[in-house]
C-alpha cells in the first residue's frame, strides 16, 4: 500500500514537471517529456482476469473501458445507464481519468475513477452504491503485444436490501492490495 501511494505521488509529480496534454472527455494524457502517444498503443487491450478491458486512442484518451463491476462498458465524460439487459437499473458516473506513459521505461499507468455507481437489482429488491478508483501500472513488452500491470483498487460500496440496509462491502472486498494483470492487445477488427 504505501509503494502504491509512493507511485501515485511519483505521478502527480512527473505530470507536474513533465510535457502534458489533456483529452477530451474527462481524461487527462501525460507523456513524459512531452512525446506523443505511441502508434502501438491505440486500441483495444483486455486483461486476462476480472473483466478489465481499455481502448486508447490516438490522442492516448481511453474512449471506453470495461470495469470490473458488472463488466459494463464505461465511456469517460458523461453518465453512462445500467440497463435491464445488464442485470439491473442505474447509473455509472466517471470521474476523471488519466494515462499516463513514459516513452524511456515503456511503462504505462492508467487511472480510472468512478465517482458515483447506483445500481439496483429487481431479484430480491437489491441495491448498490458507491465509488472507486482504480489504479493500473506495469510495462509494455518490447514486441508491444502485451502489458504487465498491477491493478490496485479502492471500492467505497454499499448494499442496500429488504432485509440488512446500508452494509458497507468495502471492508469484504479485498482490491486494496495488487493484482497482477497481463493486458493483451488485440488485432483491429
Amino acid at each position: 500500500m504505501k509503494r502504491l501511494l509512493i507511485l501515485l505521488g511519483c505521478c502527480v509529480v512527473l505530470s507536474c514537471l513533465s510535457g502534458c496534454h489533456n483529452g477530451t472527455g474527462g481524461v487527462e494524457v501525460i507523456i513524459e517529456n512531452g512525446g506523443e502517444f505511441p502508434e502501438f498503443l491505440v486500441g483495444r487491450w483486455v486483461a486476462d482476469g476480472h473483466g478489465w478491458e481499455f481502448v486508447f486512442e490516438e490522442d492516448g484518451t481511453i474512449s471506453s473501458a470495461v470495469i470490473n463491476f458488472g463488466r459494463m462498458t464505461v465511456t469517460p465524460g458523461h453518465p453512462n445507464p445500467i440497463t435491464k439487459e445488464m442485470g439491473g437499473e442505474g447509473i455509472v458516473e466517471p470521474g476523471e481519468w488519466m494515462v499516463y506513459y513514459s516513452p524511456s521505461s515503456r511503462e504505462l499507468t492508467v487511472k480510472i475513477s468512478i465517482k458515483k455507481l447506483y445500481m439496483y437489482v429487481d431479484l430480491n429488491e437489491n441495491a448498490v452504491e458507491g465509488k472507486c478508483e482504480d489504479v493500473f501500472v506495469g510495462t509494455v513488452s518490447e514486441d508491444n503485444s502485451f502489458w504487465q500491470a498491477y491493478w490496485t483498487g479502492f471500492p467505497e460500496y454499499t448494499v442496500h436490501t429488504a432485509g440488512k440496509l446500508n452494509e458497507e462491502l468495502t471492508e469484504r472486498l479485498s482490491f486494496d492490495m495488487m493484482v497482477n494483470l497481463t493486458f493483451e492487445k488485440l488485432p483491429p477488427e
